[in-house]
């Protein structure tokens, strides 16, 4: 015997009912097929960045310009969601490395964000990659290009040759050579470089030898930065100096940066000077500074220590 089996007429109802299953089923089907082509993408991509660093015989190596690249789209994309700090970082720091190898791609990158500040941001980051291995390229560019104010651009520059002194400083030798007008500027960014990088002494160096018309200020310059990181150094420095004009700015600027960065050690230090000017003039920057920053402990200070009517007056007029 035969059996036959049929099912009975579908009710409307039931075939919109399958009709919407189906379609969900489709969009379910073509969810999960979107994420494990992204899923493989990603796979493929940790991939070729591992058989990079794998095949490399020093795991300190910069990554490649491919890797680099695939970093910073994946941040990119990232960043269309949520911009946070990090993540800025993250790109600017990747924008630095590629430049160092393929400038013209990280250029690209760069001029391709849409949002303004970003794009600045950028732009310093690939400047400062650029000026780590190619300086004079990277200050060619940095002068005539229009996407960036001048002087970010040029500060970008020295902050990316300063991981090389001597290039960093024929770098502003060179330039203000060439652009004497503007060699006061030079001067100063490379101070400023040097100094971010612990080159203090390389800094005062420069700035002693500096033309007539510039020296002074980059000797100030210097001598601040050094003296806030590293102020009993510097003012042994400064001391050291045989013309009078130029240990005067160098002990004045010592002073300043001492007094900012802490101002009971230089009091403490200044205390212990032969009386005389320069014992003065540490004494007022060092109680004056400490004064602002805590009248109580510098009120102290002063009444257990015997100081000069000269000095007390100093100290404590407006």
């Amino acid at each position: 015997m035969r059996l036959f089996f049929c099912c009975a007429p579908q009710s409307k109802t039931q075939i919109v009912n399958s009709s919407q299953n189906t379609t969900r089923y489709r969009q379910k089907h073509a969810l999960i097929t979107t994420a494990v082509a992204a899923i493989l993408c990603i796979g493929a991509a940790c991939f070729l960045i591992l058989r990079e660093k794998s095949s490399s015989p020093d795991i300190t190596t910069t990554p490649t310009s491919s890797a680099l690249t695939v970093m910073f789209t994946a941040v990119t994309e990232q960043q269309s969601v949520s911009k946070l700090p990090g993540e800025i970082q993250t790109t600017t720091d990747s924008i630095e490395a590629l430049a160092q190898q393929d400038p013209d791609h990280a250029l690209a990158l760069s001029l391709a964000e849409a949002d303004t500040d970003r794009r600045e941001l950028l732009l310093q980051a690939f400047i400062r990659g650029w000026a780590q291995t190619a300086p004079d390229a990277a200050a060619n560019w940095a002068l005539i290009q229009g996407h960036l104010d001048q002087g970010r651009a040029m500060a970008a520059l020295f902050n990316g040759a300063n991981k090389n002194p001597d290039a960093a400083i024929q770098l502003a030798t060179r330039l203000s050579n060439q652009h004497p007008e503007e060699a006061n500027s030079y001067g100063s960014y490379l101070i400023f470089g040097l100094s971010q990088v612990g080159q203090f002494e390389l800094a005062a160096n420069y700035a002693a030898t500096s033309p007539d018309e510039i020296r002074t200020n980059l000797l100030a310059g210097a001598y601040t930065y050094w003296a806030r990181q590293q102020p009993e150094k510097a003012l042994r420095s400064a001391m050291e100096i045989n013309d009078p004009a130029k240990q005067d700015t160098a002990f004045h600027a010592t002073v300043s940066g001492w007094a900012h960065a802490n101002p009971q050690s230089l009091t403490n230090a200044a205390y212990q000077f032969p009386e005389g000017q320069d014992r003065v003039v540490a004494l007022t920057g060092g109680l004056r500074a400490w004064l602002e920053n805590d009248p109580a402990a510098a009120g102290e200070w002063m009444a257990q220590h015997k100081l000069t009517a000269k000095e007390t007056e100093r100290a404590l007029e407006e």
